[in-house]
Parts: C-alpha cells; structure tokens; sequence
C-alpha cells in the first residue's frame, strides 16, 4: 500500500497521530462525523444537529483518540484509500494486587455464577460486558468478581455513589473504599497519601477530569496519570447505557487491564445511537442468554383527559411536562387523572393488597406537579404516609413513605425501593431504554407477592397511544400476565 499510519491500541484506546494536512485525514474526519458522532434531530430547524462525540481530537498536536471498537471499521476506511494501519500494542498497566474477602454467610445465588466465571475468566479479553434485569444482583456480581480476581478497582456510576458504597462495606469484610466526587475530593485523596483498595467515582467528576476541564486542569496528577499510580486494575462502569459520550471519554484517556460495562439495557432509544452502542460495546464481548425472569402484573388504565393534544408537542414532538402543565391549568382535568384515576389504581392495587413495609411510587415528570401529587394522596389516603422523592433528597427518604411521588431521573434508574409493590406510571415516553429501566424497579418478592405495574394511557393522546405500544413490545414478554383497562 501507498500510505501506512501508526497507531497505538490499548485495552479501550485507539490512539493515532495524524495532522489536518495529512492526507488520510479528512476520509477519517468524514467517517467519524457520520459514524462516532451522536446526532439529534432539531424539529426547530428541521435539521440534525450535533450533541456529543464519542472521540477526541487536537488539532494542535494531531492527537485522536477514538474507541478501541471502531478499529475494524477504521482499517476499512483506510484500506479504501490504499493506506494501511500499522497497530503497535500499548500495554495496560500494572495492576495493584488487593486482599479481599467476602463476609461470612455471603455468597452468590445460582444464577449470579456464570457471570462472575464470565468476567474473572482466565481467558484474557480486556473489555466484557453484561446485561442482567434489574433486581438481579449486578452490583453484587461486580463486587464478587473484584474480590475474586484480587486487583484495585475503579467503579464508575452516576448518581449512585453511595449505594455501591453502602453495597461493598455489605458484602466484603474491612474494605478500604474511597468516593471521588469533586475537586475537593481529589485534593483530599492527593494529600492524605493514602491508598484505598477500591476506588468509588463519579462519572460527571471523572469526565471532567480526563478532559482537564474547569477546576480539574491543574490537579497533581491528571486521569490517566492516577489509574497508573494507583495501579487500577480493573474498572466497572455501572449503567453503562445512560450517557455513552462520557463512558467513551474515560474509556480513550484509560488503559487498564479489565474494563467491565454493566447494564439492564444495552438497546439505545434510536437506531443510530444503537449503532455507536454496537461498536463501543459490540456483541462479541457481552454475556448473553440469561433467562428473564417473570414476576410482576402489568395492567394498561386507557382513559380520557380531556387535554388539547396540541398544547403537548414542542418543536422536538411529545412532550409530557406541558401535558402535565395542561393538568394544572384546568383542575377538573388534574382531579380526574390524579382523584379519580390513579386514586383509585393506587387503592386497588396496592392499598387493598399491601403487607406493612410494603410501598407504591408514583411517576410523575415535575418537581410541581409531584408535590400537588403528594397533597391530593394524603387527603385522599390520611393513614398513608405520602412522600416525595425528588431532586438532592438522600436514599434514606424512600424508607419513610408508604407512598413515594418521584420523577423518573430520580427514582427510574438503578433505584432500589425496599418492599416495592406496586408502580403507577403516569409519565407517556418513547424511548426503550427509560421504559426497561421503570419497569425494573419491581423486585420479585422471596414470600411470593406479585408486583404490579400500572402505566397510564391518554386516549385523547395519540402518541401517548403510540408510546404504550412500544411500551407493551417490551413490558408484555416481561411479565406474567397483563390486562387492560378503560375508564
């Protein structure tokens, strides 16, 4: 061939130096503008527009970075051109060796053993994925295999910091665990000099801090520098399908030796992005074939609001905050839905079926219609105790309701309810991945009891309407049985 670029390939990095006047670089700028560039349509303008890469580039040094799954398609690109990528391997670093020891009496459930064989086999394979349904012990998987294979470990998730926390000290006996979470926190850990077996990170921290952005520039050591140091040897990245630009940010300024993704989805709400999820995370490196296991009622309520359908939409379609906005506009409509509707969903399937400690949550999708949620309920339900749960309120709120109002970016995600019975959905969404994660909020009861889900339908609404189809394609394999209902 003609031309030969170099690159450098880590365990999640394709690192590769090449200049704007280099001659390859323009058919590589195209292929990652149409193929690793995340793209959201503006009905505004009626155009798309760019919201995030999955890739770095300097144009002052010449430096891109791009995901280590985009190399197959990469060498396709150039080979196209009559140019060739050399690959040179950058070896990851050395791992810290740790002792752990799970607690006495804690062990994992049948179903929990193949995944932790998968990601401590010896087989070596530096990037493993793994979907399990919720409920089902993925952060018991990841603390048992770290445990087992022995090496320090960088756990990264958003806005679940302490639950990990509170999980490792509950599963492992005299762990060492440190939370990164701002600046101050890095300062803190820099000059103490102490080093922790099991380091806990904040994805919006650690992002800006591999990107040296705002207060993190001028730290001691940057991203890079301190997995090395501290000899991380293997990162876990919990719900790795929420926000994949920054996943992918870590993933280009780190080359640890085990690299482990977990997920309850790895489905993507449109097709292009689920194209950048297949090769960020393709199929060839995830676990698959694990049974689902059905437990809970799902029942369809179809009823009439009354909404103008047209005072819902905004330029980028449905939008559901202005439909609750339409509620609160016109009392009568809020006292049907909210008095009349989820009441009496709210009395049949949970009040008349509950066990002490069991609970209901609400979805709504804002902070002001939730509170109006909570003094409707409590009139209605005075031996209930009727909480929100909502913005910056700490786990610990959730074990004071009977009844708990939240909206889905507080409760939806990766939010364990103790003795969660039922869930009313008030919220009409499209997308796969929020739909899977709701649904998951419901554990299967050891004494037998039946979760329900209950998700609400606005007859007058047609994408309300078409939501609940794509809706009942993944909730209905789900579960036992389901019913539907009009009121």
């Amino acid at each position: 061939m003609a031309h030969e670029i170099i690159a450098n390939v880590g365990t999640t990095c394709l690192h590769i130096n090449i200049p704007r006047g280099h001659s390859m670089y323009s058919p590589l700028a195209n292929f990652l503008r149409r193929k690793a560039t995340i793209w959201q349509f503006e009905h505004k303008w009626h155009k798309w527009i760019m919201v995030g890469e999955v890739y770095t580039y300097n144009p002052l040094t010449g430096s891109l970075r791009v995901p280590v799954g985009y190399l197959p398609k990469i060498q396709e690109v150039l080979a196209e051109h009559n140019c060739q990528l050399t690959t040179i391997p950058n070896y990851s670093i050395d791992p810290r060796l740790i002792d752990l020891t799970l607690r006495s009496g804690v062990s994992p459930r049948p179903h929990q053993v193949k995944p932790i064989e998968y990601f401590t086999s010896q087989e070596y394979q530096p990037r493993r994925g793994f979907e399990l349904q919720t409920g089902k012990g993925k952060t018991f998987i990841s603390i048992a295999s770290i445990v087992k294979m022995g090496y320090s470990s960088l756990i990264i998730c958003s806005g679940l910091t302490e639950q990990w926390i509170d999980k490792l000290h509950e599963y492992v006996e005299d762990v060492d665990v440190y939370l990164i979470q701002s600046r101050k926190s890095l300062d803190k850990l820099f000059e103490s000099q102490v080093i922790p077996q099991v380091f806990v990170g904040s994805l919006a921290t650690l992002r800006l801090w591999a990107m040296q952005l705002r207060e993190y520039n001028n730290l001691p050591m940057t991203y890079a520098q301190f997995l090395d140091n501290y000899g991380i040897g293997i990162k876990v990245v919990d719900e790795c399908h929420l926000n994949i630009e920054a996943v992918c940010i870590l993933d280009l300024f780190s080359n640890v030796r085990h690299n482990w993704y977990i997920s309850a989805t790895f489905h993507r709400k449109t097709p292009h992005l689920d194209t950048i999820f297949d090769t960020v995370y393709p199929p060839s490196i995830r676990l698959t074939g694990m049974i689902y296991d059905k437990y809970t009622e799902l029942h369809y309520v179809y009823y009439y609001s009354g909404v103008n359908p047209r005072k819902t939409v905004t330029n980028r379609g449905y939008n559901h905050p202005r439909f609750e906005g339409q509620l609160l506009k016109f009392i009568t409509k809020y006292n049907h839905l909210v008095r009349v509707i989820v009441a009496k969903q709210l009395e049949y399937r949970f009040v008349n079926i509950r066990r002490p400690d069991q609970r209901a949550l609400i979805f709504v999708s804002t902070v002001i219609i939730a509170e109006k949620v909570r003094e409707s309920l409590t009139e209605l339900f005075p031996s209930l105790r009727v909480v929100t749960f909502l913005g910056n309120d700490e786990d610990t709120k959730c074990l004071t309701g009977d009844v708990i109002i939240s909206v889905p970016r507080k409760a939806g995600t990766g939010k364990d309810i103790p003795g969660l019975l039922t869930v009313i959905n008030t919220v009409s969404m499209g997308t796969a991945e929020g739909i899977e994660q709701m649904f998951g909020r419901l554990r299967k009861f050891s004494n037998g009891d039946t979760p329900h889900f209950v998700q609400l339908v606005d007859k007058d609404n047609t994408a309300q309407q078409n939501h609940a189809k794509i809706h009942k394609d993944i909730c209905i394999p789900r579960s036992i049985r389901y019913t539907e209902i009009s009121e």
